[in-house]
């Protein structure tokens, strides 16, 4: 059952959702970026991205309207990008962006839990509470237990808040902020101990962000190492990847 707030009204368009408070709206198209097998360049799921591209009232970009909203919303979002991708077919795992704090909302979590098929990912881009919560924790062991994989997304060393979850929350995988790559000298030994390091705190192995070059690629190239960035591709719609095969830019230098 899609979760509708009183003070949002929803209306599905083609290339996405329009969001109605009011007078007041805002378009969003739902747009995918590739996460890819850094050894095989095979696709391996999609992240889903939400792209303001009509709104009315002052203008905003997208970071800027989404740095602006709350968890109500980004949940509101998020059930509509599942049932978006899943009504189109989809043909990989994708993952939504949510805030660790929508995970203590018993109601959302019954929301995702009564999906059919669990084709989606949960990415956690801000470990906004504290962890040692025990309804937090239960509510994240009963979502991995029904088959929804949980990410880390956008760690780095000095992120706090996400270093007090290893012990308590077991990720699925985690994703190495793109600063990682872009800031250090020496990336190819940082990327060796950040793997070591982490290693033991997800399940599945880790996701590098922000790859823009064949250097980088080669960096952190690797058994269970993914790879996101626009050396791969640039978001865009479901439809740019609809045969779920892959091939690398032509363009070995894009950057952002």
């Amino acid at each position: 059952m899609i979760m509708e707030l009183i003070m949002f009204s929803v209306e599905n368009v083609k290339s996405g959702i329009i969001i109605k408070k009011g007078s007041t709206y805002a378009e969003l198209d739902f747009l995918v970026q590739p996460i890819v097998d850094t050894e095989s360049s095979e696709i391996r799921y999609f992240e889903v991205l939400s792209r303001v591209s009509k709104h009315s009232g002052e203008q905003l970009n997208s970071e800027d309207f989404f740095s602006e909203i709350d968890d109500e919303f980004i949940k509101l979002v998020s059930i509509h990008q599942i049932y978006y991708f899943q009504r189109h077919g989809i043909g990989k795992e994708f993952s939504i962006n949510l805030t660790m704090s929508t995970l203590l909302d018993e109601q959302f979590i019954l929301s995702l839990l009564s999906f059919k098929k669990k084709n989606f990912i949960l990415e956690i881009n801000d470990v906004n509470h504290d962890v040692r919560c025990t309804i937090l924790l239960n509510n994240i062991a009963k979502l991995q237990r029904s088959g929804i994989k949980i990410w880390l997304d956008d760690y780095y060393h000095e992120y706090n808040s996400a270093n007090l979850t290893f012990g308590l929350i077991t990720w699925d995988r985690i994703k190495i902020d793109k600063s990682v790559l872009h800031h250090n000298s020496d990336v190819s030994l940082l990327a060796d101990s950040i793997y070591y390091v982490l290693q033991p705190y997800c399940k599945d192995g880790l996701i590098f962000e922000g790859i823009e070059s064949s250097f980088q690629h080669n960096v952190v190239k690797g058994e269970n190492i993914l790879g996101q960035g626009y050396y791969y591709a640039y978001p865009d719609t479901l439809n740019s990847f609809e045969d779920n095969t892959f091939q690398l830019k032509k363009d070995k230098n894009a950057t952002y």
